[in-house]
C-alpha cells in the first residue's frame, strides 16, 4: 500500500507542477482518488480467476479498506484549434498498477454554417455511457456503474479516428441540438470474451491498454487454439478496421437521446498473443432527462451478438446474443444526492456445444447516497445486490443461481 500511495503522491505532485505551468502552456490538470471500506460479496471476485464467475469486482477476499480508483488527466491546447488529452489510471488490482486509459488529440476547427466539427485521433472508448460524465471516465451518480457501462469499461476501446458534427446551440439555450458521428478503429478484436465466458458484471473496473482479466477454468478454453485463461480486449488480431456510428439529439441541460451502432468486424477465426477473435456487434440507446420533483432520469439499453470460432455444420462453437438495460433515478437536496438504479441483463446461448453453456439472466439493485463537503470532497454509502442464474457455474461445482451483496463506504477527492 505504501508504494501505491507513493505512486499516487508523485502523480499529484506532477499535477501541481503542470498547474504552475498552465498559464504558459494552456494546460488543464484533473485528478481524483477514491478510498472505500468494502464489505465484499459471498464468493471470490471474478478477478481472482480460479473458477470464479462472480458478477462482482470485490468478493469475500477483498473486505477492508482499499484505494478503489485514482486518475490523473492532463488536457489542453497544443496549438490553436488542436487539443490533446492523456489520462492515467491507477488500479491496485491490475497486473500493472498505472496504465493509460485514454490518449488522443482533437482538432476543432471554427464553426461553419452553425455546425461544429470535431476530429479525434488516438486511443479512446465509444461514447456510450451516460454515467461516466466525470474526468478520467469517472462516474457521477454511483460508485459502481451499470452492467452496460461496466462492460464498456471492461471490453470496449480502440485505436483510431473519430469524427463528430454538432449543431451550434450556444446562441440559443432553448434550441434543440443534434450531432452525428462515427469512428474507424483497430483493436478490440477479443471483445465478447468476458460476456461469453464470465457473464455480465456490475463494477467500477476500467481496463487500460495492456490490461487483462482472468477467466474461469472452463473446458471450452482447452479447444480454443492459443487462448490463455485471460481476456485482453484491446488487441488487434486480423488487421481489419472496426467501426461505430452514433447520433444524439436534445436540448442543452434539459434532455438528450443517444444512439450508437458498433461492429468490431473481427475475424472469429483469428488468434494471437493468447487471444481469440470475437465478432461482436450491437446497438446502444440512451436517454437522460428530468421527471417532476427535480428527479433525474437516466436509462440505457444495449443489445447485440458475439460469436467465436469456425463456421461448422452445427454453427459456431460459441454464438451468443446479449442484452441489458437499466433505469436510474437520482435526486439532489443541497449537498446530498440519493440514487437508485435497477439493472436487467441476459445472454442467450445460440450454439449447441454442451460443454460450454453461456446462457445467463439476472438483475441488480444499486442504492447510493453521496454528500459533498466541498468542491473537492464527498463521502458516500453504496449497497449493491446482483442476482444471476448462469448454468456454467455448475461446471465448477457451484450453484448456477447466485445472489451477491456488497456494501461500500466511500470517500472521493477530485481536483
Amino acid at each position: 500500500m505504501a508504494r501505491r500511495v507513493l505512486i499516487l503522491a508523485l502523480g499529484f505532485a506532477c499535477a501541481h507542477d503542470f498547474l504552475c505551468a498552465s498559464a504558459r502552456a494552456d494546460l488543464r490538470v484533473d485528478a481524483g482518488a477514491e478510498v472505500a471500506a468494502i464489505d465484499g460479496g459471498p464468493k471470490p471476485s471474478f478477478l481472482d480467476g480460479d473458477g470464479s464467475m462472480s458478477a462482482l469486482r470485490y468478493g469475500d477476499r477483498d473486505n477492508g479498506v482499499d484505494l478503489t480508483s485514482a486518475y490523473l488527466q492532463i488536457s489542453g491546447s497544443v496549438v490553436p484549434t488542436w487539443d490533446a488529452t492523456v489520462a492515467l489510471d491507477l488500479n491496485t488490482q491490475a497486473d500493472q498498477e498505472v496504465g493509460v486509459s485514454e490518449a488522443a488529440i482533437l482538432w476543432r476547427p471554427l464553426p461553419f454554417d452553425g455546425v461544429r466539427a470535431r476530429i479525434k485521433l488516438g486511443a479512446f472508448r465509444p461514447p456510450i455511457s451516460l454515467e461516466h460524465s466525470g474526468e478520467g471516465w469517472s462516474t457521477l451518480y454511483t460508485m459502481n456503474a451499470s452492467a452496460i457501462n461496466s462492460w464498456v469499461g471492461e471490453e470496449l476501446g480502440g485505436l483510431g479516428v473519430e469524427m463528430n458534427l454538432k449543431s451550434d446551440a450556444a446562441a440559443d439555450p432553448y434550441a434543440y441540438y443534434w450531432s452525428l458521428g462515427g469512428a474507424a478503429f483497430y483493436g478490440d478484436d477479443p471483445a465478447g470474451t468476458l460476456l461469453s465466458w464470465r457473464g455480465w458484471s456490475v463494477n467500477n473496473w476500467q481496463t487500460r491498454w495492456g490490461d487483462s482479466i482472468k477467466l474461469a477454468d472452463l473446458p471450452i478454453i482447452e479447444y480454443a487454439p492459443g487462448q490463455r485463461y485471460r481476456a485482453e480486449p484491446f488487441l488487434e488480431l486480423d488487421s481489419r478496421l472496426g467501426y461505430y456510428v452514433n447520433g444524439e439529439v436534445g436540448r442543452p441541460d434539459t434532455w438528450r437521446f443517444r444512439a450508437l451502432a458498433y461492429d468490431n468486424r473481427s475475424d472469429p477465426n483469428a488468434e494471437g498473443d493468447g487471444q481469440s477473435g470475437w465478432r461482436t456487434h450491437f446497438l446502444s440507446f440512451g436517454f437522460q432527462g428530468s421527471l417532476p420533483g427535480d428527479v433525474g432520469l437516466v436509462t440505457q439499453w444495449l443489445t447485440g451478438r458475439t460469436y467465436w470460432g469456425p463456421k461448422l455444420d452445427f454453427g459456431r462453437p460459441v454464438d451468443n446474443d446479449f442484452d441489458s438495460e437499466f433505469v436510474l433515478l437520482t435526486r439532489v437536496w443541497g449537498p446530498h444526492r440519493f440514487t437508485v438504479r435497477r439493472d436487467w441483463f441476459s445472454v442467450d446461448d445460440n450454439d449447441v456445444v454442451a460443454i460450454d453453456p453461456n446462457r445467463e439472466n439476472g438483475d441488480a439493485w444499486t442504492l447510493s447516497y453521496q454528500m459533498s463537503f466541498s468542491d473537492h470532497w464527498l463521502a458516500g454509502l453504496e449497497w449493491l445486490r446482483v442476482r444471476s442464474n448462469r448454468p456454467a457455474r455448475a461446471i465448477e461445482g457451484d450453484d448456477p443461481r447466485l445472489i451477491e451483496d456488497s456494501a461500500f463506504a466511500v470517500v472521493r477527492w477530485t481536483y
